[in-house]
């Protein structure tokens, strides 16, 4: 079984749900002494799967096997852990708020990839008062992205545009071309809802050309994604410059690409 339906399996045998099949309350109750065994306590959510792996788990390796749930893509199971190590930095004093801050930004991306979108909107904001408070260019930027993925999502467009806008600020000053390649995606997404559609080119064509650099991106499938992507909001640039009965086939549309490579149309 994967972890998503171990961590499933574990809840519904917690609340004595009889839809379990013999076979699955063995596969628990296995899981159940091993980690009694290791640790010398009864199993707990989290136990189920990184603590298993890391008997004397700590904050980072919590972290470092959360955010790999999430990239793939079992955002539940992530959620889960990413809750635990919120709970276990409590419980360490001599942890860092930036750190606290990580992990809440983790816990929004889970929430946000799980469809908890109300949730995640809660979350980020306490991302972005946390890095107000402990002045973190990257805190900001992460809650920034992250609440603009959210109002994208439930289609408020303005807000999303303006937290990616600050997003861009933030990723800019700290030089991360990786992040900015993200946020210039998502903003150009924004600019199509708007039917702004210079701004909008400006933000997929610098988006286009970062993601084609292997040394930022050098997972394949995430290029491709991200190419595909972009394709798909350039052809919706289209459709809509065609609304308006603005020609794109062409010469306009190369007129703005020009006016890109010559640094003009940069978002605001």
């Amino acid at each position: 079984m994967s972890d998503d339906e171990i961590w499933q399996r574990w809840k519904a045998k917690q609340q004595n749900n009889t839809s379990l099949t013999p076979a699955e309350y063995r596969v628990i109750d296995e899981l159940e002494q091993e980690i009694e065994l290791e640790w010398g306590v009864p199993a707990a959510p989290a136990h189920l799967s990184a603590s298993l792996r890391y008997p004397n788990a700590d904050l980072e390796k919590l972290q470092v096997e959360a955010e790999e749930l999430l990239r793939r893509g079992q955002a539940i199971s992530a959620a889960d852990l990413f809750e635990q190590a919120l709970l276990l930095f409590e419980a360490s004093p001599q942890a860092g708020q930036v750190l606290k801050g990580h992990l809440l930004n983790g816990l929004g991306l889970a929430q946000y990839h799980k469809g908890s979108r109300e949730e995640a909107e809660y979350t980020f904001g306490q991302v972005l008062a946390l890095a107000k408070r402990v002045a973190s260019l990257q805190l900001e930027q992460e809650a920034r992205y992250g609440l603009g993925l959210v109002y994208l999502k439930q289609r408020k467009i303005a807000l999303a545009i303006d937290n990616l806008r600050q997003a861009l600020i933030c990723v800019r000053q700290r030089q991360e071309r990786r992040d900015e390649a993200m946020i210039l995606l998502e903003l150009g997404s924004g600019y199509v809802e708007q039917s702004l559609l210079h701004r909008a080119i400006a933000c997929l064509l610098m988006a286009q050309r970062f993601y084609l650099m292997v040394e930022l991106f050098p997972d394949y499938e995430e290029r491709k994604e991200a190419e595909r992507r972009i394709e798909n909001r350039l052809e919706e640039v289209r459709k809509r410059a065609a609304q308006v009965n603005l020609r794109l086939g062409s010469q306009q549309y190369q007129s703005w690409v020009a006016d890109f490579e010559a640094g003009k149309l940069l978002p605001e």
